[in-house]
């Protein structure tokens, strides 16, 4: 009887407090181009043949550049590109377009301990129309998006961590924290 009761509570303890791991398996690396490097999920698909940046889909189907299907998520790791000397408040404002609803913003510090990742990481979470409204007849329902952005400084060289799903997506916490791993997971240089 007493071995029963034991498993039976080793049992709930599982349901309860379920064992922390890394859902996403074993992860890959991304080199780029232009010198940086990040991780990224190996069970999520990279899309598009772009050696300056990673845009990867959370499930098979879909195209880059191309809207996301109904539960599936983007992740587009890219170095900013602006006019010399700009900040990376600056490139931010510019990021987020006019038809993006700011919902959340803060600063992050982030657990990199050396120069080669990023110290700050700003994110900025925003909602968008999947389709314009002007676009599609009065009476139709125009669904949205929410960009999660995670944008950092390296050594003068900004980056974007972005990560788009349907507002909706009982998953977006999740894509979100994956997008901050990537994001964290950042480097330039030399490995």
């Amino acid at each position: 009887m007493r071995a029963s009761r034991k498993s039976a509570w080793a049992v709930l303890l599982i349901l309860v407090f379920p064992i922390q791991g890394n859902s996403e398996g074993t992860w890959k690396k991304f080199t780029s181009s232009t010198g940086f490097s990040v991780m990224y999920p190996g069970s999520w698909f990279r899309i598009g043949i772009s050696t300056d940046r990673l845009a990867i889909l959370s499930s098979e189907g879909g195209a880059e550049g191309i809207v996301i299907k109904r539960g599936q998520a983007e992740i587009i790791v890219t170095e900013l590109q602006g006019p010399p000397g700009a900040s990376l408040s600056e490139l931010i404002r510019r990021d987020l377009k006019e038809e993006f609803a700011i919902l959340f913003r803060r600063d992050l510090n982030s657990k990199t301990q050396n120069e080669a990742g990023c110290g700050l990481l700003k994110e900025v979470v925003s909602e968008q129309e999947a389709v314009a409204a002007a676009d599609v007849p009065a009476q139709v329902h125009v669904p949205h998006i929410i960009n999660t952005g995670f944008y950092c400084e390296i050594a003068g060289r900004k980056f974007s961590t972005l990560s788009k799903n349907w507002k909706g997506d009982e998953r977006q916490r999740q894509y979100q924290r994956i997008a901050l791993q990537v994001a964290r997971s950042l480097r330039i240089g030399p490995d």
